[in-house]
């Protein structure tokens, strides 16, 4: 008998959708206390640029992130600095009335900052493992523009600031920043209760 988070990991590999637009969020005051952050800072989270190959053009800020949440599939350690200078809890509170209408109650487990540098590229790439198979990973673009284009199995788009995507990354996802500025997105991991 298949259980009902075996059923869900099914799903996501076989489900017809590359980009799933969630809504829109007021990042007036995410993008004044991302402003506060150091280039120090962004240089404190080196694993997930140095571990995982598609993401060396890039450095991170992690909000509720660690790299055992990705192999346990439990909720990220909060780094308490970066979580209040960036007011998760502010953010929360406007993201989870989208994931519930969406997905039903359910729970944030991995909260990052990612920016890809100017002119770089995340290659193509899929995610994998039991934990990112079982989530909603959502994409609220911070900072973009006009030439920085997401490539989520057969489409690509280019996402606008504030817009909440759900991206299917159990299929192949790309990023081009074609660019001279960085690019930031807030990513989210929502866990639906099963």
């Amino acid at each position: 008998m298949i259980t009902k988070r075996e059923y869900y990991q099914n799903q996501k590999a076989t489900q017809p959708f590359d980009f799933k637009f969630l809504g829109n969020l007021d990042i007036t005051l995410i993008l004044k206390n991302l402003s506060t952050f150091t280039e120090e800072q962004w240089g404190e989270h080196t694993h997930r640029n140095e571990d995982f190959r598609a993401h060396n053009q890039t450095n991170s800020l992690e909000i509720l992130w660690d790299k055992d949440s990705l192999a346990t599939g439990l909720t990220g350690a909060k780094n308490k600095t970066n979580y209040k200078q960036l007011d998760f809890d502010y953010i929360k509170n406007l993201l989870q009335p989208i994931y519930e209408k969406h997905y039903g109650p359910g729970y944030f487990i991995r909260v990052l900052l990612p920016r890809l540098k100017p002119g770089g590229s995340i290659p193509i790439h899929r995610d994998n493992g039991k934990s990112l198979m079982e989530v909603k990973r959502t994409h609220i673009p911070l900072v973009t523009n006009e030439n920085i284009f997401f490539k989520v199995g057969d489409t690509t788009k280019n996402l606008k600031a504030g817009e909440v995507w759900e991206i299917n990354n159990g299929r192949e996802h790309a990023v081009n920043n074609d660019s001279d500025e960085h690019r930031i997105h807030l990513i989210v991991d929502y866990l639906p209760k099963i």
